[in-house]
């Protein structure tokens, strides 16, 4: 029988332990790999980032768009039908309404609120801003609201009378009026609303009508008209955004047709 070696501590050769750990190369590779896979991973995390910033800026931006339509169309749904008052004037530079309140309880008292609808620019961006005044109960406080209106567009103070919100960037707005079938300027217009007794407090008139603001000479020649069959509005919206490029949008009286 062949003898087996045995080493000096007694065992024997094929018992002698092995220690294999990874070479120098060896890690210098797996550290190159997961550099790899950190860096596959930070641009797969940062495009998810980049992409729901992007979905939530969208989201955002069609909202405030939804929302100021539907503000613009409902300011035209609620105009005021008391005939001692302007239910609207448009002079280039500011779309006026006098509107219905809103009311927070049933019992509350009608009043009216006049809004403005203007443009202005907001660090070197034109933007669409609304403006409301507070609730008028009397003819007195709707002219010097009416006032205020006017002199808010022209940037002349009238916001401290109002609450003003910037709505959206644009490169410009107009409107055009919808009388006998056809679409034309609204400042061409030469007819007059039809008058009727005042039906609103005119309780301290005289003495609130010294009180109230001047407006500037920045006033349209026709400034009375009578309500048109409807009215379209063209905006243009700044680029940038989730939505740009023009936008129309049509609005028709609530009796249009009835009496045709």
């Amino acid at each position: 029988m062949a003898s087996i070696p045995l080493n000096r501590n007694g065992t024997t050769l094929a018992q002698r332990p092995t220690n294999h750990g990874f070479t120098l190369i060896e890690v210098m590779v797996a550290i190159a790999l997961m550099a790899v896979m950190a860096a596959v991973s930070w641009r797969g995390i940062d495009a998810l980032v980049r992409a729901q910033s992007y979905t939530q800026r969208q989201a955002t931006e069609q909202s405030v768009l939804q929302t100021s339509m539907m503000q613009w169309q409902n300011d035209l749904e609620h105009m005021s039908n008391i005939l001692a008052l302007t239910p609207m004037d448009w002079d280039g530079k500011v779309f006026r309404i006098t509107r219905e309140s809103t009311r927070i309880h049933p019992t509350d008292a009608p009043s009216v609120v006049v809004v403005a609808w203007s443009d202005r620019l907001v660090n070197d961006q034109k933007y669409w801003l609304r403006w409301q005044s507070a609730p008028i109960a009397s003819r007195a406080q709707w002219r010097q609201a009416w006032a205020a209106a006017q002199l808010w567009s022209q940037g002349q103070g009238g916001s401290t009378q109002g609450q003003e919100i910037a709505l959206l960037p644009i490169i410009q707005w107009q409107l055009y009026y919808a009388r006998g079938g056809h679409w034309s300027n609204p400042l061409s217009s030469t007819e007059k609303p039809d008058t009727g007794p005042p039906s609103f407090n005119d309780q301290n008139e005289n003495d609130q009508d010294n009180q109230q603001p001047q407006a500037s000479q920045y006033t349209a020649p026709n400034a009375l008209f009578a309500l048109p069959d409807g009215i379209r509005l063209q905006i243009d919206l700044a680029s940038g955004q989730a939505f740009s490029g023009p936008l129309t949008r049509d609005w028709l009286v609530p009796t249009f047709g009835m009496t045709r």
